[in-house]
């Protein structure tokens, strides 16, 4: 004789589950730090500064981070599942987004006819970061009972977030990054150098295409 656990007994807060992935998120960061930090002092890098600064800060928020989420889920208590809306869709959202996504296409489109220089590959990553918001938005417009097209635009759109972000971090040329984190009334400039931009921008990509291949696997 067997017995099921009540509805909801392991059901876990988004609260404690977004913070434990934050701290793995920050793991992988510090990974790809430590080795784009190792890389700009064999080249006697500038940016060995920043790169350590940076890397102190994914270290620190890695160990903060994991042992903050695993509290939460200890001390959490069982929620009930939460109801699905009637229709599962939002249409003013998905409009929105989609409204934002053809803009930035729009514009990318019209500034490549008005280009008076060699066109390259940089020109035209306005098309998957603009089908981003494009994707995201018909993900959002779609009802829960259009199963297979969802799938359909949830792979297209980690598809996008991928191919964007992996060519900010392998694609050629030279890249720039800068950025700025304030906390308080403390505010850190930050300037990487491009090894450990790239870095950054390399984590997401492979997050994003993994589960696109396999969002695409089983959607075939």
């Amino acid at each position: 004789m067997s017995t099921s656990p009540p509805a909801g007994s392991a059901a876990r807060t988004l609260a404690a589950g977004v913070v434990t992935l934050l701290g793995y998120f920050a793991i992988l960061c510090t990974v790809f730090g430590a080795i784009a930090t190792f890389v700009d002092w064999r080249e006697s890098s500038p940016n060995v500064r920043t790169d350590l600064q940076v890397l102190a800060l994914f270290a620190c928020a890695a160990a903060v981070l994991i042992p903050l989420g695993r509290f939460m889920a200890a001390r959490e208590k069982p929620a009930p599942p939460a109801e699905a809306p009637a229709d599962g869709h939002s249409l003013g959202a998905g409009l929105l987004s989609g409204a934002v996504g053809l803009y930035v296409l729009g514009m990318g489109t019209w500034r490549l006819f008005a280009a008076t220089h060699a066109l390259g590959p940089d020109d035209f990553m306005f098309a998957p970061a603009g089908s981003i918001f494009v994707f995201a938005g018909v993900q959002l417009a779609l009802p829960v009972r259009c199963v297979a097209l969802r799938h359909l635009f949830g792979a297209l759109l980690m598809t996008a977030f991928a191919i964007t972000f992996g060519w900010v971090a392998f694609g050629p040329g030279e890249r720039h990054f800068t950025g700025s984190l304030s906390v308080g009334g403390a505010a850190l400039g930050i300037h990487p150098g491009a090894w450990l931009g790239r870095a950054l921008f390399g984590i997401v990509a492979i997050a994003a295409a993994v589960p696109a291949v396999v969002m695409w696997v089983r959607w075939r």
